[in-house]
């Protein structure tokens, strides 16, 4: 019996980037279900109009966050009885070849929890090595993942609602004895966010730039991650966060929003703080 692929992509406010990445994946896949997270009347009135004659729409009446709406699309798929799901960003344009690739590598290890693609992004970042690697985190965008492994670890965490959603996913994927692999073969052109270029003396920097409630998330979530994690992976949990302290450097050189990314970075501590001793969160 053929095997069915569900491709699950999150929409937001963007019908023009969602319709690219469809064109690139249609051909691939059983089925495309776009889960729309709150857009906007115009946005989301396209996507009914245009795309539903040969998509699934799901359409959430408010922004959920990643891991929601990524929950909704697995559930829809077990219920239908697929068995994969593939999930993508509303701007992630896939190679050809993208899907048998990651079926044919998925394959090759009889302990796979997950396969994803090499990402070419939009700052420069090229992840390509020679043959395929064995990894410990993947961006959400490309992964490949049969629906029963949902059925024994767990959907995605909510609560993070937008960042390390998929981080944390990956680190419970290993912690339950799976591995995840990368093909070097299947290639997906992701934006990895709003690039910001800054000449320093003679020399040209890129950073990318987040608005103030995304830096929350950012923060808040990584504590949530070194918390959970730290015992598991302590090399990975040191750099995630030297990473953090980058960003954090970036802010106060940087952005021209430094004053209001700092607000939300506290709120950040305060709330994973609070969370610890068991109080209430600050609301977004």
């Amino acid at each position: 019996m053929t095997e069915t692929i569900n491709a699950i992509i999150i929409s937001f406010n963007d019908y023009d980037s969602l319709v690219e990445t469809i064109n690139s994946i249609k051909d691939q896949v059983d089925l495309v279900t776009i889960v729309d997270n709150g857009s906007e009347e115009y946005h989301i009135n396209k996507i009914k109009n245009n795309l539903s004659n040969y998509c699934k729409v799901i359409e959430l009446e408010h922004n959920k966050g990643i891991g929601a709406a990524l929950n909704i699309g697995v559930l829809y798929s077990i219920e239908n009885s697929f068995d994969w799901v593939l999930t993508l960003d509303q701007d992630s344009i896939s190679s050809c070849n993208l899907v048998s690739n990651l079926l044919d590598l998925y394959r090759s290890y009889p302990d796979a929890g997950m396969t994803c693609p090499s990402i070419d992004g939009n700052i420069g970042i090229k992840i390509s090595r020679n043959g395929n690697s064995r990894i410990k985190t993947a961006i959400t965008s490309g992964n490949l993942i049969k629906t029963n492994i949902f059925l024994n670890i767990g959907l995605y965490n909510e609560e993070y609602f937008i960042d390390n959603v998929d981080f944390e996913f990956c680190l419970r994927l290993i912690n339950h004895g799976y591995t995840i692999h990368m093909s070097n073969s299947a290639q997906l052109r992701h934006s990895l966010g709003t690039v910001v270029n800054v000449k320093i003396f003679l020399f040209q920097y890129k950073y990318i730039s987040h608005n103030p409630n995304r830096r929350y998330y950012i923060f808040r979530n990584n504590f949530y991650i070194s918390k959970q994690y730290f015992k598991m992976e302590p090399i990975l949990i040191i750099k995630k966060n030297i990473l953090l302290i980058k960003y954090f450097i970036e802010i106060l050189i940087f952005d021209k929003h430094k004053f209001e990314n700092i607000k939300m970075i506290n709120f950040a501590v305060i709330d994973f703080m609070n969370k610890v001793i068991g109080k209430n969160p600050h609301e977004i």
